[in-house]
């Protein structure tokens, strides 16, 4: 993505994929993006990012962006992580990469990090699965390109074990870099907080909210007044 300005806003801005990122806008930066947001970008995805700061919920609604995430800041250091208790979570190769791929997309379609950005290169992921019958039942994607700190992007699994047991290898491994400390937007309406908090994460205080409107092909964009 790249950054731009829209009405004297700076957003993030990616054409191929029609997509604009806005991060933090107030009422007055919402009121201020509306006309050009409908006149110009009716068709793109819009995203609006909160952090650590209370987002304006009527100028959200007027626009019919939705919540698409909730969640709280937790944090992990070496010297919190808990012990391993059973389930051993496998590393995601070249070779495998495919079969994970197929698993992400279907079950987190809307997620901007899709497993072809992801694809463009590996060496900057961590990619952790579990099974079930020797099926995929869950995995995590782990952000290992800042020296300073390790960010997990996306964590989906079926059970509190195997989503702890994703949480704590994919942060050995983040360790094992040389990465003082792992982060993890934990998503309260995916109940993650409590299989992270097992396996050492602590609540910092701070917290996002993501909110989504779906681009609309044809006509302009039906916001309310």
């Amino acid at each position: 993505m790249k950054k731009t300005t829209i009405a004297g806003i700076e957003v993030f801005l990616e054409e191929s994929e029609r997509y604009i990122q806005v991060n933090d806008a107030d009422e007055n930066a919402m009121n201020a993006l509306r006309e050009e947001l409908d006149r110009d970008y009716p068709a793109y995805t819009l995203v609006f990012c909160y952090h650590n700061t209370e987002p304006p919920a009527a100028c959200l609604e007027s626009v019919h962006a939705v919540l698409a995430d909730d969640c709280v800041e937790l944090r992990l250091f070496p010297e919190n992580l808990t012990a391993h208790t059973g389930i051993i979570p496998e590393r995601v190769s070249e070779a495998r990469f495919a079969e994970f791929a197929a698993f992400h997309d279907r079950h987190n379609p809307d997620l901007y990090w899709t497993s072809r950005r992801i694809a463009r290169d590996l060496s900057r992921w961590g990619i952790f699965t579990v099974r079930t019958d020797g099926r995929l039942a869950g995995y995590i994607v782990l952000a290992v390109w800042d020296p300073l700190q390790a960010e997990i992007f996306c964590l989906f699994a079926r059970t509190a074990a195997q989503k702890e047991a994703l949480l704590r290898t994919a942060a050995a491994y983040a360790f094992g870099l040389g990465i003082p400390q792992v982060l993890l937007m934990a998503d309260t309406l995916a109940d993650h907080e409590e299989a992270a908090s097992a396996a050492g994460f602590r609540p910092t205080g701070g917290f996002y909210k993501g909110y989504i409107r779906e681009g609309i092909e044809e006509g302009p964009v039906p916001y309310d007044e």
